[in-house]
C-alpha cells in the first residue's frame, strides 16, 4: 500500500505537469514543468522525501529499460539512418564527452566549494561553457532534423550527410567567431 501511495504522488504530479502543458504556451516539455513541481513541494516539504523516495528509487532503478522500445524503433527508420549514421555518431560521441567533461569540472568545483573569487569565477565559466555546449547540440539537432524533413519534403536523393558535416562545421566556425570577438 505505501508503494501505492508513492506512485501516486508521482503520477499526480506528473498529471498536474502535462495539465500545465497543456495550457500554458510555453516551450517546455510536461516533464519539466513535472520535476519543477516536485522540486518546490520536496523543498517546502508539502511532500517528504520518505513519502516518495522507495518508488522514485526504483523507477531510476528501471530507468535503463524504458530506452529499449526507442532503441527497438530505430531499427524501423535504419533506411533514413543509414545515409547519415557517420556525423549523427560524430556528433552523438563528441558531446556527449563534452557534457561529461565539462559537468565533472563543474561538480569538482562545486565540491571544492567557492571559497575565493577565483573559483566562483572559473565555476561560472563552466557553468557557461556548459550552456553553449548544450546550445550547440540543440542547435546541430535541430538542424539534422531540418534537413532531414526537407529531404523527405522534396523526396530527391541527396548527399545529406555532407550537408549536414557541411552546415555542422559552418556553425561550429561561426560561433567560435563571436565566442573569440567577445
Amino acid at each position: 500500500m505505501k508503494y501505492m501511495k508513492q506512485f501516486a504522488i508521482i503520477l499526480a504530479v506528473s498529471c498536474i505537469g502535462e495539465l500545465l502543458n497543456h495550457f500554458l504556451p510555453l516551450p517546455f516539455p510536461a516533464s519539466i514543468y513535472g520535476l519543477v513541481i516536485m522540486l518546490i513541494l520536496l523543498m517546502t516539504h508539502i511532500v517528504k522525501l520518505p513519502d516518495v523516495d522507495e518508488t522514485a528509487t526504483f523507477l531510476v532503478d528501471v530507468m535503463p529499460m524504458m530506452f529499449i522500445p526507442a532503441g527497438v524503433g530505430l531499427i524501423t527508420a535504419w533506411p533514413d539512418l543509414q545515409p547519415i549514421i557517420i556525423p549523427i555518431l560524430v556528433i552523438t560521441i563528441v558531446s556527449t564527452f563534452l557534457v561529461m567533461g565539462v559537468t565533472g569540472k563543474v561538480t569538482d568545483a562545486l565540491v571544492k566549494g567557492t571559497e575565493t573569487g577565483e573559483e566562483k569565477e572559473l565555476a561560472d565559466e563552466i557553468s557557461e561553457d556548459l550552456g553553449r555546449i548544450e546550445s550547440l547540440q540543440e542547435d546541430v539537432t535541430r538542424k539534422a532534423a531540418r534537413i532531414l524533413v526537407e529531404e523527405e519534403e522534396s523526396e530527391k536523393p541527396s548527399r545529406l550527410g555532407e550537408e549536414l558535416s557541411r552546415r555542422a562545421s559552418k556553425d561550429q566556425f561561426e560561433k567560435k567567431n563571436k565566442t573569440e570577438n567577445r
